[in-house]
């Protein structure tokens, strides 16, 4: 859609529709959006320009001097450009942040925050079930004193400054390819900022905290330290239930440390010394060893030994586990075993999105910026419990 012609009369359309001229500039975004997120328009075909140009001829403004400021601001303010052209933003920047999140959600569990700064969640505590119960005896109430954990929410924005220079000269798509490397450089945000909190590391996108101070598990108001979160005992913690829990182990990659990490994720138990069941379904390596884990997982043969055995955790082994390489881990040797959804929680308190704001009059003064768009999201993760997920480091 580049033509000015067709991009007036396809606004107009949607005028006369709604009969609101609000309604309609944002109907004519949406669909443009649908069109462009699901292929049947292509951003390389749209000129800001362009588009600019048709949605000022819509409103009877068949002439813009770009030299002019304030034309270019009052064609801006009476047009539909702004809000056009936030939705064709937003369609090149968020669908790759949300593809990265969907590749990620084997991880983690998503969730809705009723906060913005931070949420308190029900945690792991001893597992409850039926019992019995003699004739006419008393029956036992749940147990609502579960530990809690918290999550620490953040607010996470980028602005897109238009100039009148850069709508003028935008032939070769430069704006939308800006938004389209903001969107894929927050998806890779998004990805280490998970891999920073499944390893109890400092994240990069919250800047604030520390190794001496983290907030990737919180557990009954207690800050967890990656020290004491991945352990060969948790006995003396009472924070984390005190019973052994080990969940670390020192063995390579390879089908005899994946064995061992088994093993302990068999032994966990609650904070009564019950039995619980983990089983462990993804394996985290980093990118660097991607090769080596494809092998033990997808060769029916186990590819680290000599002597033909079969492999259990192969094609026709009696495990199954899905694999994920990512370049963020922090040592190329680390590795991790589990059941992530049922350990790491993901909380939104506000989606991902591109709002179009005025440009204030310092703004426009200074950068000449005539209009400009803001993409925000709100989120935060962390573990809401600790013997689900079994680390190596060797």
């Amino acid at each position: 859609m580049n033509r000015i012609d067709t991009i007036s009369n396809f606004i107009q359309s949607k005028v006369d529709e709604y009969g609101n001229a609000y309604m309609a500039y944002e109907a004519a975004g949406r669909e443009l959006y649908d069109k462009l997120v699901s292929g049947k328009e292509s951003s390389s075909n749209i000129s800001i320009r362009a588009l600019f140009e048709g949605c000022a001829k819509q409103v009877g403004i068949d002439y813009i001097d770009y030299g002019d400021t304030d034309m270019v601001k009052e064609a801006v303010s009476k047009s539909a450009f702004p809000n056009i052209t936030k939705y064709v933003i937003a369609s090149v920047m968020i669908p790759d942040f949300e593809y990265r999140k969907e590749q990620l959600s084997d991880l983690y569990t998503e969730g809705e925050a009723s906060n913005s700064d931070s949420e308190e969640l029900y945690g792991f505590t001893g597992e409850e079930g039926l019992e019995f119960v003699p004739a006419q005896g008393p029956v036992s109430f749940t147990d609502f004193g579960e530990k809690k954990c918290k999550v620490v929410l953040g607010k996470f924005q980028r602005a897109i400054g238009l100039t009148k220079e850069l709508i003028y000269s935008d032939k070769t798509g430069q704006i939308l390819d800006k938004a389209r490397r903001i969107g894929e450089k927050f998806a890779d945000q998004f990805e280490e900022f998970i891999i920073e909190t499944i390893e109890i590391r400092p994240r990069t996108l919250f800047g604030f905290e520390t190794a001496s101070d983290l907030n990737c598990a919180v557990f009954d108001g207690t800050k967890v330290t990656q020290s004491n979160f991945y352990s060969a005992d948790h006995s003396s913690l009472s924070y984390m239930g005190s019973q052994v829990n080990k969940n670390l182990i020192t063995t390579a990659l390879g089908t005899s440390g994946v064995a061992e990490a088994l093993r302990y994720a068999a032994s966990m138990v609650d904070e009564n010394g019950d039995k619980i069941t983990v089983k462990p379904s993804v394996l985290l390596v980093h990118s660097a060893k991607a090769a080596t884990a494809w092998q033990m997982l997808y060769s029916p043969m186990q590819y680290d030994t000599t002597n033909n055995a079969k492999n259990p955790f192969g094609p026709q082994g009696p495990y199954a586990f899905k694999l994920y390489h990512t370049p963020y881990l922090n040592a190329s040797d680390d590795w991790y075993l589990g059941d992530f959804k049922k350990q790491l929680v993901v909380l939104f308190w506000e989606k991902f999105n591109v709002t179009k704001t005025s440009a204030n009059s310092e703004m426009s003064f200074m950068n000449d910026i005539v209009v400009a768009y803001k993409a925000s999201v709100g989120f935060g993760a962390a573990h809401r419990d600790y013997r689900y997920i079994i680390k190596s480091h060797p």
